[in-house]
């Protein structure tokens, strides 16, 4: 059965190849061509050299081993981390650097070719020939001559070489470190290599310009001795309030005054509790000298009352009288009364003489009331000199304790000279310490030493790193294959014409009984 002719083919490698024999030429054409002129390129360039050196920034631009004063040691920082890596790159990248290093080594008047040598190699010899043929098609000098140019000309040069020389440098921090890589290439290594440590030598040159602190040390020397000045006026007038209030030192004779003040206080109170004490029990010893009787009695006995037995007789005596009178007179007589009278007065005398009886006795004093008014006697003496002990103490504490509010006074008095001296001693040591870090700064800045330093120098680069002529090649063959076989595939295309059975087949939907292939001759 016969395939339709609009029916899609699918290509076959036979395809491919069928189509690479049948335009052969084209491919041969156009694959050497490609090939020759990259090989062509990779020979007429120059060989092409890097050399590079690593600079470290350092945190200090020296470190003192040994320093006898710690105070006075000067101490000059840098910082070296990221911003200061960013700004010496940017110092790296000034265009003044540039122009600088440009002109020292006249890399402008430079020819553009380097001299023709017979002895070197073919390759490089036509090379040369080559450079020069197309700079003088171009119209350059080939000569560093510069009789024959004009200003204007030899400027633009200058600048069309600093453009070159900043793109043929490089210029990058390595990561994780304080360390700057430096690369440059050139056709010549040593100039390359000579470059590199002399654009480094110029970058530490303008470094430590800019890090120059042209007067600083008189600068502080001047404030130092004026700050010095003022301090010693200070410490002359805080000697003079000394001498006049009779301070030798405040402090230590507001501590021995609080301590004496607190001492007695202490001392006063425990007075206050003896006496207390002792009132309390002179007190007791009152009360129980109160209580008891001032004497004793020793012996007790009766005796015999003698009026009595008068006072017995002469009653009866009145009644006899009475007697004899109740005989004469009657019982409302006047003498008879009064006898009865008298009678009576002495019964009455009588019965009292009788209810008491006359004893006899002998006393002495209470002894424990004299114990008493002995022990009385003492805590009264205890007291005296308790109360003038207390008085003495209280004198003390009230003395003290005026001499500490003086104290104070004087104190409040001499806080502002305290705080002015302070403030002069502040500031004149921060001065001298200031003073001292230019001096040190001045002699690092004389011995050119900075916190820049060279970790790696530039050394002369042995080995070419362009152009890789391998690479070159193996490229143009890669480059020339694609170009040729895509041409080939493109021309083949453009051809309408039937080329295999399958075409005839495809397009004429007809049966194909034989096919004849048509002989060439390759002349």
């Amino acid at each position: 059965m016969m395939s339709s002719p609009s029916a899609k083919r699918v290509l076959s490698l036979r395809d491919v190849v069928s189509v690479l024999f049948r335009r052969q030429w084209v491919l041969l054409g156009i694959f050497f061509p490609v090939v020759m002129l990259v090989a062509t390129g990779a020979m007429l360039k120059f060989s092409v050299y890097e050399a590079s050196a690593k600079i470290l920034m350092q945190q200090e631009r020296f470190a003192l081993l040994h320093v006898p004063n710690e105070t006075t040691r000067p101490f000059i920082t840098r910082d070296a981390g990221e911003e200061l890596l960013n700004s010496q790159i940017e110092l790296l990248l000034s265009q003044s650097l540039y122009e600088s290093v440009v002109r020292t080594h006249q890399l402008h008047l430079r020819p553009p070719c380097p001299d023709f040598d017979p002895n070197d190699s073919l390759p490089s010899q036509v090379r040369v020939k080559v450079c020069r043929i197309r700079h003088q098609w171009r119209g350059d000098s080939l000569s560093p001559q510069t009789d024959a140019l004009t200003e204007r000309e030899i400027q633009k040069r200058f600048e069309r070489t600093v453009m070159a020389f900043q793109s043929n440098l490089k210029i990058v921090p390595i990561k994780q470190s304080k360390l700057i890589l430096i690369r440059y290439q050139d056709r010549d290594p040593e100039l390359a290599a000579r470059v590199v440590n002399d654009l480094i030598s110029r970058f530490q040159a303008k470094h430590l310009q800019l890090n120059q602190t042209a007067g600083a040390y008189e600068l502080y020397r001047s404030e130092a001795e004026a700050l010095r000045d003022r301090l010693v006026a200070s410490e002359g007038r805080l000697q003079q309030f000394r001498d006049r209030a009779g301070i030798i030192d405040l402090d230590r004779q507001k501590q021995l005054s609080l301590g004496k003040m607190s001492e007695f206080e202490a001392q006063l109170r425990a007075t206050e509790a003896e006496v207390a004490q002792i009132e309390a029990q002179m007190g007791r010893l009152k009360s129980q000298l109160a209580a008891q009787p001032e004497w004793i009695a020793t012996e007790r006995r009766e005796v015999q009352n003698s009026a009595l037995d008068n006072l017995k007789a002469s009653l009866m005596a009145l009644e006899v009288k009475r007697s004899q009178l109740r005989e004469k007179f009657t019982p409302e007589a006047q003498p008879l009364r009064e006898v009865e009278s008298q009678i009576l007065q002495a019964r009455r005398i009588l019965a009292q003489e009788t209810a008491t009886r006359v004893q006899e006795q002998s006393s002495r004093r209470n002894p424990n009331v004299e114990n008493l008014e002995a022990a009385l006697l003492g805590a009264e003496s205890q007291l005296s000199s308790l109360r003038a002990r207390q008085q003495a103490l209280q004198q003390h504490v009230e003395d003290y304790h005026e001499i500490t509010r003086q104290l104070d006074t004087l104190d409040f008095q001499m806080a502002p000279l305290q705080r002015e001296l302070e403030r002069n001693v502040n500031a004149y040591l921060g001065y001298l310490k200031k003073e001292e870090e230019a001096r040190f700064a001045g002699v690092l800045d004389q011995h050119n030493i900075v916190n820049v330093k060279v970790a790696e120098p530039a050394h002369i680069p042995i080995e070419p790193v362009a152009p890789s002529r391998s690479k070159m090649l193996l490229l143009g063959l890669i480059l020339g294959s694609m170009t040729a076989v895509g041409l080939a595939f493109a021309v083949d295309r453009l051809d309408h014409s039937l080329k295999t059975p399958d075409d005839v087949e495809q397009h004429l939907g007809l049966p194909l009984l034989a096919s004849v292939p048509v002989h060439k001759p390759w002349t």
